[in-house]
């Protein structure tokens, strides 16, 4: 799909990252090799993964419509602070300003092929990446030895592979485009409430694996029903992923253990007895314990909430009851209810270390109907 960067970057669609993960020998720079293969390229044309976020950035402006892959990216680049930004700005081949002496017009380097990542282990559970890549695991599959011809001990067969180039330029651009629109739409109609790019994401990877079988003159089983599968699990990935509240809380969780912070003085607790709907409710001044929170975790800056960021998430968080409850808090040097605090309310009851952190748990109890309650009376007190 690597062919038609440009023309689907004059559609307004975003190019997503392909990302290949899998533990050491599960087959993913083999992977990686075949794939460039197909566009007449050799080993040599792989990327060490041990760049910048920056680096790998600029391997994308290295040569037009490919895919530039890099391999076994490193830890260090892939929890880079920049890496959110990058992915972005890579996803809509947004360009980069190299300044040049004075006088001179700037640079603008352009971003001008899809990047392919392999990587061991886990990635970052952040937004920017898993709603602008496709990430494609293999912890869990080994390649058949006997069936593949294009492995390390017969890496001379690869050559064949570029053959498949020669087909995949016989479709014009606006002809793979149609195709994309017409799965994505399958993809919608199959799928309740998913995030646009995602849909436009499995589009994507899916019109090339159409493309490949077409060249090949084959038919995968349930290829139809094992993309749909994939899509609904990474959508459900996405809505699961952490947000800067859950980070929040859990970091709360810590400093109580550690006694950084006390309940009465620096955050309430609504226990079941004293909300009308039974449920647990933490109840703080966002700036006060915000500012605590940054401070204790001042050397984790994997950790820190940006204060933009934190208002914003409270905003639309369903946990959140309201941002102004009235609630009084202790005075530290006296030992007394101070002032009334406009302050947070926050519903934990679906945490699961509400026990911990609250000491209570949600109350479970169901109201009694009109008959269930005639019932009880009458066993209570028969005629």
């Amino acid at each position: 799909m690597g062919l038609f960067f440009d023309y689907f970057l004059k559609k307004n669609i975003g190019i997503p990252l392909l990302i290949i993960c899998g533990v050491s020998s599960s087959g993913k720079t083999t992977l990686i090799q075949n794939g460039i293969a197909i566009l007449g390229m050799g080993e040599d044309f792989l990327i060490a993964g041990d760049s910048t976020a920056n680096g790998q950035q600029f391997i994308a402006q290295s040569i037009n419509n490919v895919a530039c892959p890099v391999d076994d990216v490193f830890e260090a680049v892939l929890n880079s602070k920049k890496l959110g930004a990058k992915i972005k700005s890579s996803y809509r081949a947004t360009p980069k300003i190299r300044m040049r002496t004075f006088g001179q017009e700037p640079d603008l380097c352009q971003i001008c092929s899809q990047l392919i990542y392999t990587a061991n282990g886990n990635i970052p559970q952040i937004q920017e990446l898993v709603n602008r890549a496709n990430v494609i695991s293999i912890n869990d599959t080994t390649l058949d030895t006997d069936n593949y011809n294009y492995l390390d001990e017969n890496a001379e067969n690869r050559e064949e592979l570029s053959l498949i180039l020669p087909e995949l330029i016989k479709y014009a651009p606006e002809e793979v485009f149609e195709t994309y629109k017409q799965l994505k739409e399958v993809l919608r109609e199959s799928l309740e409430k998913i995030n646009n790019r995602i849909l436009s994401n499995v589009a994507f990877m899916w019109t090339g694996l159409v493309l490949l079988q077409e060249i090949a003159g084959i038919s995968i089983d349930n290829l139809d029903g094992g993309i749909i599968e994939h899509a609904k699990n990474v959508a459900e990935d996405y809505k699961n992923l952490p947000t800067p509240i859950d980070t929040f809380l859990e970091g709360l969780l810590i400093m109580k253990n550690l006694g950084a912070i006390k309940k009465g003085y620096d955050y309430e607790i609504k226990e079941p007895q004293e909300t009308e709907d039974g449920s647990v409710q933490l109840i703080f001044h966002k700036e006060t314990l915000r500012t605590i929170y940054n401070d204790f975790f001042a050397k984790d800056s994997d950790r820190k909430i940006d204060k933009a960021v934190f208002n914003r998430y409270l905003k639309w968080d369903s946990r959140v009851i309201t941002q102004d409850a009235s609630q009084k808090y202790y005075q530290v040097d006296n030992n007394k209810r101070g002032k009334n605090t406009r302050s947070v309310a926050l519903n934990i009851s679906d945490w699961d270390e509400v026990l911990a952190f609250a000491g209570v748990q949600p109350c479970s109890i169901t109201p009694m109907s009109v008959t269930e309650l005639k019932t009880s009376v009458m066993e209570r007190n028969p005629l």
